[in-house]
């Protein structure tokens, strides 16, 4: 998010007018919390227990799409 402010602030600055016309997909805009998830789940694997990284193992789809 802090990469889309610096672009959003530089094309105000030198291009007034387009940032009114900027458009987000869906996609890159769901992309990224996907992508802290994911990095969180790896980071916190190794600090496991060895029956829980058994456990884990193989959980990345319920990190990514559980509700909770």
């Amino acid at each position: 998010m802090l990469n889309w402010l610096s672009k959003l602030r530089a094309a105000h600055i030198h291009l007034p007018n387009a940032v009114e016309k900027i458009a987000f997909d869906r996609f890159h805009v769901a992309k990224q919390p996907g992508e802290v998830v994911d990095k969180t789940r790896q980071n916190e694997h190794p600090h496991l227990p060895v029956e829980s990284r058994r456990q884990a193992k193989g959980t990345r789809f319920l990190w990514q799409h559980s509700d909770k």
